[in-house]
């Protein structure tokens, strides 16, 4: 499996999400998750969502 770094363009496998990495969150005790910005705007806002590391696929 290949590490996903910030900067990486990204899907989720759940709900299809796609973006860019623009954030990445480490716990002691939990998994790490990364923020995804969508490349556009949305109704006028950038978008941005966290996910898991186990559902995001590197395209």
């Amino acid at each position: 499996m290949n590490e996903i770094k910030l900067g990486n363009k990204v899907r989720s496998s759940v709900s299809g999400f796609s973006g860019t990495v623009t954030a990445k969150c480490e716990y002691l005790h939990g998994v790490t998750t990364y923020a995804v910005t969508a490349p556009e705007p949305l109704n006028g806002e950038v978008k941005t969502e966290w996910f898991a590391a186990s559902e995001l696929v590197i395209e």
